[in-house]
């Protein structure tokens, strides 16, 4: 059995997010879009973003 190249595990980079403080906020408070800011910190755990933030 000979090596494949499908046997490769291909790792895509991984997507960056950078949020700002509105973002952050709504991660702690019932807002519009909390929702959506939410879904970067599941995104996060799921390792499929990296988190910045805006400095």
């Amino acid at each position: 059995m000979g090596f494949d190249e499908r046997d490769k595990k291909v790792e895509r980079p991984k997507k960056i997010a950078v949020v700002d403080a509105s973002v952050a906020v709504k991660w702690f408070v019932e807002e519009e879009f909390t929702r959506q800011a939410l879904r970067v910190i599941e995104d996060y755990e799921s390792q499929y973003v990296d988190i910045r933030s805006m400095q």
